[in-house]
């Protein structure tokens, strides 16, 4: 007769063990998939860092002036926010220490950035599913700031062709954000 309790014992033992690992085993995999889809995320700004150099590089080679060089990359930020269709706010800082421009793609909802430059402080709004963007010329300021979200990104602008993103993505409730750029592409 004892023998008997003790099977039974180890029977609901060995279920209590088989169930606290399939809960372990699905958490593991949900915390797996959230460091992937964040981990997407900062691929595809080392990514955007690189291909951008190479776009700056091509325009600066070719001796482009202020206006071919803006044309360029705004192509190249266009075909980079459809391309990155993963993302869903991806803003771009580029330009020189005359002027700059900002564009910005929100995928979700309509959203306003804050953007200041010395002594401007304009709002740029981020209309759902399409670019916008704007120009502005600068008095002797070399800070570019940023406002997402009531968070500051600032941005040092440097002689030559400067160029910035921020790309930003909410995954399980959290927001993701990736800054980087350069800024230091000096003129032919």
């Amino acid at each position: 007769m004892k023998q008997k309790g003790n099977a039974k014992g180890q029977f609901y033992l060995l279920a209590a063990v088989i169930l606290v690992s399939m809960i372990v085993g699905f958490i593991a995999i949900s915390n797996y998939s959230k460091q992937s889809s964040s981990i997407k995320l900062y691929d595809l700004g080392k990514e955007l860092e690189i291909e951008s150099v190479r776009v700056l590089d091509y325009g600066v080679y070719n001796t482009f002036d202020e206006v071919r060089m803006a044309n360029l990359l705004q192509g190249f930020i266009e075909l980079y926010s459809d391309y990155g269709g993963e993302v869903e706010k991806i803003i771009f800082i580029f330009g020189n220490t005359n002027n700059i421009t900002v564009m910005g793609y929100q995928d979700l909802q309509d959203e306003t950035i804050l953007v200041e430059i010395g002594e401007i402080s304009a709002s740029l709004v981020l209309n759902q599913g399409q670019t916008s963007s704007e120009t502005y010329e600068l008095s002797g300021s070399s800070t570019v700031i940023i406002v997402v979200n009531g968070v500051e990104y600032k941005f040092e602008l440097n002689p030559g062709e400067n160029f910035y993103f921020i790309i930003a993505q909410e995954i399980e409730g959290e927001e993701y954000v990736v800054v980087g750029g350069g800024g230091k592409y000096k003129e032919k």
